[in-house]
């Protein structure tokens, strides 16, 4: 970061789909794994850009694996993870806060990226 940026934040929402079918188990009540609600809390928690870079951390290709099966409209982890691909999508190639803030990924494309296992 350079003079005047504001920091960074780290956003882990864990909305890989294993995550999803484990926490269907465990804090159900609790846990969001819409991205778009994870997205709109954060706006509402910081209607202006309180950092200069998002660093979102996941595991893109347990994703990617997930959107290669077979559609199946009955299917609710499928349907979803397929909505937060393309919502994670969106705020990495066009940031957040109106394009204001740098989202950057990190995870498993990051790691394969850099030579590590």
């Amino acid at each position: 970061l350079g003079a005047g940026d504001k920091g960074y934040m780290v956003l882990h929402a864990r909305v890989e789909p294993d995550m999803m079918k484990q926490n269907e188990r465990v804090c159900r009540d609790w846990r969001v794994t819409n991205m778009t609600d994870i997205i709109d809390m954060i706006y509402e928690k910081f209607p202006e850009p309180p950092v200069s870079v998002v660093l979102i951390v996941f595991a893109r290709s347990l994703m990617e694996d997930e959107a290669k099966k077979k559609a199946d409209t009955t299917d609710k982890f499928h349907i979803l993870n397929d909505h937060n691909g393309k919502a994670i999508n969106e705020i990495v190639e066009n940031g957040m806060w109106g394009g204001k803030v740098k989202v950057v990924e990190a995870g498993s494309r990051m790691i394969e990226e850099t030579g590590g296992d």
